[in-house]
């Protein structure tokens, strides 16, 4: 939603009430919506720089409550919208805090220094290897792909061969650290 005045390209549509029947407030809630969002995904074409035009966009159809309802209704949305922004407000800041702490508490120069390796267990995982893409021990195995900075995304883990010996050397224990080697730039560290 435009806080300030402006002109736009034509790459993109300005959508404003139309009379007195959608009251402005509740308009970018209704953008935000998934089935909006289908609607404009399902009716753009073209395959260098996908679009939709603005007769498939203006053919979204939705329900319309009566204003003294849509008042309400935006009345709750931007609630939830400012106490959801207050939230990631306060995530960003703690994150601040728990960086700035980590740094604080990994580079005093008074504290003697250790190398990692001598203060705990460092292994690679097994490289993906055509002989292992199937076998009778194949398990779920975690990739660069699924390790971000603080969770673990599940959506698209694949599976590996490993015998025994080998479940029992790559296998992670409750408390292990991965860390990513790599891949690119911005996920060593990960």
């Amino acid at each position: 939603m435009a806080e300030f005045d402006a002109v736009v390209s034509g790459d993109i549509y300005v959508l404003a009430p139309k009379g007195d029947r959608l009251l402005p407030e509740i308009l970018p809630f209704l953008c935000l919506s998934e089935r909006f969002f289908q609607h404009a995904v399902s009716t753009s074409a073209g395959s260098l720089s996908p679009r939709t035009n603005w007769s498939s966009l203006g053919s979204f159809e939705f329900d319309l409550p009566p204003l003294n309802h849509q008042c309400c209704i935006a009345e709750i949305l931007w609630a939830v919208d400012e106490v959801k922004q207050a939230f990631e407000k306060s995530s960003q800041a703690a994150e601040v805090v728990r960086r700035t702490k980590m740094q604080e508490a990994f580079s005093d120069q008074n504290n003697p220094t250790v190398m990692i390796r001598e203060c705990g267990n460092v292994q690679l995982g097994r490289q993906r290897a055509p002989k292992y893409q199937t076998g009778a021990f194949t398990k779920p195995y975690l990739r660069v792909a699924n390790v971000f900075d603080g969770f673990i995304d599940y959506s698209d883990v694949l599976e590996m061969d490993f015998d025994q010996r080998d479940f029992q050397t790559y296998s992670l224990s409750v408390g292990d650290i991965l860390l990513n080697e790599g891949q690119s730039r911005e996920l060593v560290g990960r």
